[in-house]
C-alpha cells in the first residue's frame, strides 16, 4: 500500500510522520533494491538542480489510476512520473516573464529559478492540483495527471526571490521568503485561493530559516524561524527566534 506525501514533511505541520505508510518493517528494510532510474532535462545552478518528488498516490490519468512522483527542477522545471514504471508522464518549463535589468549574479545563498519545493491537495477523488512557484514570482496550479494548468499563472511574490517549500491548508498557500535575495524582504506570504489575494507579514531582524517552509498548526498559526541578528522587541526585531502569524478577518497576514 503507498500513501500520499503531498508537501515538505508530509503534514502541514512539517512532522514528517509518515503515518499511513505500512509497507517498511525493521525486518524488510534491509531487501530494498532499485527498480529503476530516470535522468531528468533540468539545468543545475549553484549547486543546486532537482528536489525530493512529492508523492500523489491514486492519480486518474487518461491510461487509468497512477501513482505519480512529481519533481521541481531549480531552472524552472516540474516533472510527472510513473512510480511503478519509472516512465516520464510529463514535463513543464514554465513560460518565462521576468527579465533582470541587470545580468544576475548567482551564487549558493542567492540563485535564482524554483527555490520552493511545491505542495500538491487532493482537490476530489483521483484529481491532483499542484501548486508551485516560479522565478517571476507568479503562482502556477498543475493538473497532476497531464501537466496542463487549472487556471493561468498569478502573481504571488516579487521575482528573483528564495521561498522555501509551500504548504497549502484550507484554500491558502503559504510560503516564505529568505536571505534578502533579489531585494525580496525576508517575510511569510500568504495567497488566497478563493479570492485570488495575496498578504505578507514581516518579522524585522533576522533571517527566515529551514529550506522545508512554514508549519501550520491546527489553530492556523503560520511559524517560521528567524536568525542572525540583534533581539529588541521593542523594535520587533526577532533575531533568533520562532515567530507565528495568523490570517485575520480578512484573510490577511
Amino acid at each position: 500500500m503507498a500513501s500520499d506525501y503531498l508537501t515538505e514533511g508530509n503534514d502541514p505541520g512539517r512532522t514528517g510522520w509518515m503515518k499511513d505508510e505500512k509497507v517498511f518493517s525493521l525486518a524488510n528494510v534491509k531487501d530494498m533494491k532499485l527498480l529503476w532510474k530516470v535522468k531528468l532535462e533540468s539545468q543545475p545552478r549553484e549547486m543546486h538542480n532537482l528536489f525530493s518528488p512529492l508523492i500523489a498516490e491514486r492519480v486518474a490519468t487518461e491510461r487509468g489510476q497512477r501513482e505519480i512522483a512529481i519533481v521541481a527542477g531549480v531552472s524552472d522545471d516540474l516533472f510527472g512520473i510513473d512510480v511503478a514504471s519509472g516512465e516520464l508522464i510529463w514535463k513543464k518549463r514554465y513560460e518565462k516573464t521576468f527579465a533582470p535589468a541587470t545580468e544576475p549574479v548567482y551564487h549558493t545563498l542567492c540563485l535564482g529559478g524554483q527555490t520552493a519545493v511545491p505542495a500538491m491537495e487532493q482537490v476530489s477523488p483521483g484529481k491532483y492540483t499542484i501548486y508551485a512557484i516560479s522565478w517571476d514570482g507568479r503562482l502556477h496550479q498543475i493538473n497532476a495527471a497531464d501537466g496542463s494548468d487549472v487556471v493561468p499563472p498569478e502573481k504571488f511574490l516579487p521575482p528573483n526571490g528564495k521561498p522555501y517549500a509551500l504548504n497549502v491548508v484550507k484554500g491558502v498557500v503559504y510560503t516564505a521568503t529568505a536571505q534578502g535575495c533579489g531585494g525580496v524582504p525576508n517575510a511569510l506570504y500568504s495567497f488566497d485561493l478563493a479570492t485570488r489575494k495575496a498578504s505578507t507579514f514581516h518579522p524585522a531582524g533576522g533571517g527566515m530559516w529551514g529550506r522545508r517552509g512554514a508549519a501550520i498548526s491546527p489553530e492556523g498559526v503560520v511559524y517560521m524561524v528567524t536568525g542572525d541578528a540583534m533581539f529588541s522587541p521593542e523594535t520587533r526585531s526577532l533575531g533568533n527566534a520562532i515567530v507565528g502569524a495568523k490570517l485575520d478577518a480578512n484573510q490577511q497576514l
